[in-house]
């Protein structure tokens, strides 16, 4: 793979990365605990509360609508965790090689998947 095509790679990736982190914004915050770095704690909705009770009201929906961005916003972490793997890839060098057997992956899988970190063979 030549360099255009790596710088290409990147670019594509980090405006994927940016996308995704967009995404996140609007079902989750950067934790901000003694958690990991970088990581996501889902937000929970507040439809309004009882004012008649003056007492926090978590409605079904809202309830449902947390478990959904605790699975968004693992699902969007795991992809940004992809792609930043990616990203340290293309600059050590060892982007396009299968972590599992060490074989180049398909410049068409690269192409369709950018963050992919295995091959064909491999992924299966």
């Amino acid at each position: 793979m030549d360099s255009k095509q790596l710088e290409d790679i990147k670019k594509n990736l980090l405006a994927e990365k940016k996308r995704m982190e967009a995404a996140l914004g609007s079902v989750s915050a950067p934790d901000k605990g003694e958690h990991v770095p970088g990581n996501y704690e889902a937000k929970f909705p507040n439809y309004g509360d009882d004012p008649a009770t003056e007492l926090e009201d978590n409605s079904p929906n809202e309830v449902a609508d947390f478990q959904n961005n605790l699975t968004v916003t693992s699902d969007l972490s795991e992809e940004v965790a992809r792609i930043n793997a990616a990203l340290v890839k293309i600059d050590a060098g060892t982007y396009g090689v299968c972590e599992k057997c060490g074989k180049a992956i398909d410049p068409k899988r690269l192409k369709a998947y950018p963050a992919a970190a295995h091959c064909m063979d491999c992924s299966k």
